[in-house]
């Protein structure tokens, strides 16, 4: 998919009901709707999963105040969920901590991002960008940038806490590679070693996936 990088991946589908959970973890949504259970807790399911690939057994993931996930001491992840319950698509990326800064998933249905939202997503240099582009592609290459713009916040907002928007950075992409690069404009610096932050994406008939990993 994303690799190769210095993470471990675990994906899943959306199921109809949500997998089991420790009850620890399951309180965290017991009031929450169906659709909500379920992505918590395949996102849990494949956190686990992907733990135990790096010796890490039974660990309780919550969430934070702030609804961030509270990975184990040494650990830094990211994870996503798109679609519909069932069918939709969740996935988890983790790494050791001396060895990642940090990461961002994200995961999009492959469909065009509305016009009337670009001006919202996008800077003007990404509209005009996109205004070289085939027409028949310009709704899905948003989509790609916003994808990409969501790994970014998932992977500042850890080292930071800060709340960065669309317009405060700009998304270059390299769609032969399937990468891109991305300029901060409007927030101030975002952490150590953090001045040049690159990123993945990969397309198929369903899912827009991007990725940011920023290595030590």
């Amino acid at each position: 998919m994303l690799a190769p990088w210095p993470v471990i991946i675990e994906e899943a589908r959306l199921p109809p009901d949500p997998p089991p959970m420790p009850p620890e973890e399951a309180v965290q949504v017991a009031d929450s709707v169906t659709r909500r259970r379920v992505e918590f807790a395949t996102g849990r399911l494949c956190a686990r999963r992907a733990l135990a690939r790096l010796g890490i057994d039974a660990f309780i993931l919550r969430n934070d105040a702030r609804r961030a996930p509270q990975w184990p001491p040494g650990i830094v992840g990211s994870l996503t969920h798109t679609g519909d319950v069932p069918g939709g698509y969740c996935a988890v990326a983790v790494a050791r901590a001396d060895t990642t800064l940090t990461i961002g998933l994200d995961a999009e249905k492959a469909d065009g991002l509305p016009v009337h939202l670009w001006r919202f997503v996008l800077t003007t240099a990404e509209r005009a960008w996109l205004g070289a582009q085939d027409a028949e592609r310009r709704g899905l290459l948003a989509k790609v940038i916003f994808s990409a713009k969501e790994s970014f916040y998932k992977a500042q907002f850890p080292l930071t806490g800060q709340m960065v928007g669309f317009h405060d950075v700009e998304v270059d992409l390299d769609i032969p590679r399937g990468a891109f690069a991305m300029r901060v404009a409007g927030a101030p610096a975002l952490g150590p070693g953090v001045g040049c932050w690159t990123g993945r994406f990969c397309l198929d008939e369903e899912l827009v996936r991007t990725a940011v990993v920023v290595s030590r």
